[in-house]
């Protein structure tokens, strides 16, 4: 956040009726933000809002895609049930990001917002490559966890190199090359060593 070149505005979108099971997490979240705001010389602005519990505020955070959450409280010996928000919202321009509900376990949140940030003030998406075939993995079956998680940031496309003049798509930045159990052939490498000599980057496993 040191090198933004304009204003971030996060809003944190916190009910005051929240239990006390999850104030903690309120304040661990603040603390968080203050160091974003710390470190932006500025840049970054937060502003804590209590949406109420109104229908107009229900409806303009569905809208944003923030979802009213459900608590059970114990008092007095009897379940209540309580409704409230917890979420973040990260605009830049006219560009928002947001983080729906906020866990009570913030160990990955500092992920959370600074891909949020990320997503917003990022003109260019970079484009990753998966090899397909010679016995890789099928990437929309034992590993869809991780091209879900990588299409939070990039786009993610195959790469098939099969036939006579293979050639690795010249939108691709990055080439991930994972699993392969079978050999590639001369104009496969050739491909990969093309791409590789053009300023593509190589993760290979």
């Amino acid at each position: 956040v040191r090198e933004l070149s304009d204003i971030v505005s996060i809003k944190a979108y916190f009910s005051a009726n929240l239990p006390s099971q999850v104030l903690t997490v309120k304040q661990e979240v603040a603390d968080i933000l203050d160091e974003y705001a710390a470190y932006s010389n500025g840049r970054v602005k937060v502003e804590y809002i209590d949406p109420g519990t109104g229908d107009e505020a229900a409806r303009e955070l569905a809208i944003l895609g923030i979802p009213q959450l459900t608590f059970e409280v114990y008092e007095k010996d009897k379940l209540q049930v309580v409704n409230g928000y917890m979420g973040l919202a990260v605009r830049y321009g006219d560009k928002v990001e947001v983080i729906p509900a906020i866990k009570r376990n913030t160990s990955d949140l500092e992920y959370q917002i600074t891909t949020a940030i990320k997503k917003v003030t990022t003109d260019t998406i970079a484009t990753i490559g998966y090899l397909t075939g010679y016995g890789a993995p099928d990437w929309d079956q034992g590993l869809k966890v991780a091209k879900e998680s990588l299409a939070e940031l990039y786009t993610v496309i195959p790469v098939d190199l099969a036939g006579d003049e293979p050639a690795v798509p010249t939108n691709v930045d990055t080439l991930i090359i994972l699993g392969v159990k079978e050999a590639l052939g001369d104009g496969q490498l050739k491909a990969i060593g093309e791409f590789a000599a053009r300023g593509g980057a190589l993760v290979v496993m």
